[in-house]
């Protein structure tokens, strides 16, 4: 049921990619990060900020807003992006969604500090004394932080499909897909439109297919926006990158974070 007439819309969580740009080339990599064209690698501040802006004027609060890449500890312009966020007074949570290979700057560890910012730490365990020394100087600065561990700590990740996957026709299997996918809440804004995931952005363009009416919601700043907003929220349907993906089944693991040479 879509509740339109709701007074107050209040958006759990979404997702703001900065870019695809990432120091690891993951072969199962569900954003398709490694195989990421040039104008996908980084978005602009003032870019992002606009589009912010017509989100936060639509809703009356948003719970968590996660950052994330790509790797966001590589955005120049992530210690700016993360005051406007804090002072729109709409966002209850930021969260950066980091790999732990990066240290961030002095300045940024900071703004990060002073915004209550939460660093949520992928464990891929790849660069371990680099993510060791990171969740340091986060307990030293009494910054929150998280370790984000695959499958239960066995080190594996869900097989969704590299960028060759083949279309499946069956609505009635695509359904069920879409239904068990643990990311069909994982709503991403980037390049100016809100997409059911971060793979869902991104998988017309590297998998070379044609997204359908409604699998995209454009971010347009006029007076219907909000009334447009609120029916793609409360209604999920699978999107025509959900026929490119195999989901995430839990019988179909794969080793977490295999690097390749691109």
């Amino acid at each position: 049921m879509v509740r339109l007439g709701l007074a107050e819309f209040y958006v759990q969580s979404f997702v703001l990619s900065v870019g695809q740009a990432c120091n690891y080339k993951c072969a199962d990599c569900s954003n398709f990060a490694p195989y990421a064209p040039k104008n996908f690698l980084r978005y602009d501040l003032e870019n992002i900020i606009r589009d912010l802006k017509i989100v936060f004027n639509a809703v009356y609060c948003v719970g968590t807003l996660q950052i994330q890449g790509g790797e966001p500890f590589l955005y120049s312009d992530l210690g700016g992006l993360i005051k406007f966020i804090a002072s729109s007074g709409k966002v209850n949570n930021i969260v950066i969604a980091t790999n732990g290979s990066i240290m961030p700057s002095g300045e940024l560890l900071e703004i990060i500090k002073l915004n209550n910012v939460h660093v949520r730490i992928s464990d891929y365990n790849i660069t371990p004394d680099k993510t060791k020394s990171l969740i340091e100087i986060l307990k030293l600065k009494n910054i929150a932080y998280s370790l984000y561990v695959f499958a239960g700590g066995n080190g594996y990740w869900f097989n969704t499909g590299r960028k060759d996957f083949k279309r499946t026709d069956n609505d009635l299997i695509v359904k069920e897909r879409f239904r068990t996918c643990a990311f069909r809440g994982c709503l991403t804004l980037e390049r100016g439109q809100f997409a059911r995931c971060s793979r869902g952005n991104n998988a017309p363009e590297i998998q070379n297919f044609a997204s359908v009416p409604g699998d995209y919601l454009i971010l347009k700043d006029d007076k219907e926006f909000r009334r447009e907003f609120m029916k793609y929220y409360y209604n999920l349907n699978f999107m025509e990158a959900c026929r490119y993906c195999s989901g995430t089944n839990q019988n179909d693991m794969i080793i977490a974070a295999e690097q390749i040479k691109i």
